[in-house]
C-alpha cells in the first residue's frame, strides 16, 4: 500500500490558523490538541486516501471526498499520488460555498 504526498492549498493553512485563533484566546492547549487531532486524522489519509466520502457537484472539476472527524469537515481531491487538502471548515456551515 502506497502512502500519498499531502499538500495544502492556501485556503486550507488559512482554515487551519482560523481554527487555531478561536480557540487559542480562551484555551490555548485546547487549541493545540484540535489540531494536533486533525493533522493525525489527515495522516491516515496519506495511507488510506479513499476513506473519504465521494462528493461530486456540477461546477466542481475534480470530485472531492469529504472526512468528517470531530466538529470539522476535511475537504480534499486526489490527484495521482498526492492528497491535496482543499478546505477544514466547521460542520455546521455551508461547506458547499467552501469548495
Amino acid at each position: 500500500m502506497s502512502k500519498y504526498e499531502i499538500r495544502y492549498i492556501e485556503e486550507a493553512i488559512i482554515d487551519l490558523t482560523d481554527i487555531f485563533e478561536y480557540y487559542k484566546s480562551t484555551d490555548i492547549k485546547y487549541a493545540n490538541r484540535i489540531l494536533d487531532k486533525l493533522d493525525n486524522r489527515i495522516c491516515i489519509l496519506k495511507t488510506f486516501p479513499t476513506i473519504g466520502k465521494v462528493f461530486s457537484h456540477p461546477n466542481l472539476i475534480n470530485n472531492h471526498r469529504i472526512v468528517h472527524f470531530d466538529d470539522y469537515l476535511i475537504i480534499y481531491i486526489i490527484i495521482d499520488n498526492i492528497l491535496e487538502i482543499r478546505r477544514v471548515i466547521h460542520c455546521k456551515r455551508d461547506y458547499i460555498n467552501f469548495i
